[in-house]
């Protein structure tokens, strides 16, 4: 599954969360769920499981709290979700869609194995290229003021994001000639064949963006 997918089912899920909440009925005995209200949400909370189960990294992390939740919300008389029970477990999707918009890691299909061939996979350099700002603020922050590499012109840039790159790509070919239809020809910085991709890298100036 990828990033997208997985944002738009919970999305979807939430949603729908959001509809089933709004359905509430309130009487002078309380406030209850639709009937056809209760039954979705039961639905939800299963296909919300599998997909935990299924696609999430540190799955325990959402499958645990998503039981409690759900069990609470059906302990009463009539074992019908209640509207804090439903609001827990939208607010539990919310927190799940922002993790893996923020960090697309988080899901099963992003991470590498030793031994499977995940190396085509295109959406590694989009995180690559995403994140490299962050990675190259963290990595001036060391213990104890102890030495590390300062990114001062753009061959320090290069040998970082092609480190990088080698964690995802295997065949990764350095300033290669790309042909130019001016009648000559120019070099990018890396070539990466796999994914049938060419890189060039460039450091900002100082001046701007910390991006």
């Amino acid at each position: 599954m990828t990033q997208d997918q997985a944002l738009e089912i919970l999305k979807n899920n939430k949603d729908e969360l959001e509809g089933i909440l709004s359905r509430f009925t309130r009487t002078s005995a309380g406030i209850h769920i639709n009937r056809d209200d209760d039954a979705r949400f039961r639905e939800i909370v299963i296909e919300m499981r599998d997909l935990f189960n299924d696609e999430f990294v540190d799955n325990r992390n959402y499958t645990i709290p998503l039981a409690n939740y759900f069990n609470n919300s059906i302990s009463n008389f009539v074992r019908s979700p209640s509207y804090k029970g439903v609001e827990n477990i939208k607010g539990l999707i919310s927190a799940a869609r922002a993790r893996v918009e923020r960090n697309p890691l988080a899901l099963k299909s992003m991470q590498v194995t030793p031994g499977i061939e995940y190396s085509k996979n295109p959406g590694y350099l989009d995180v690559i290229v995403d994140r490299f700002h962050i990675l190259a603020r963290q990595i001036r922050q060391r213990h104890n003021s102890r030495n590390t590499l300062e990114i001062e012109d753009e061959y320090d840039v290069q040998d970082l994001f092609h480190s990088l790159l080698s964690l995802f790509y295997d065949d990764i070919r350095d300033e290669e000639w790309t042909p130019s239809y001016a009648g000559g020809a120019s070099r990018v910085d890396f070539l990466l064949p796999e994914i049938e991709t060419v890189v060039e890298v460039k450091k900002t100036r100082a001046t701007l963006s910390t991006k």
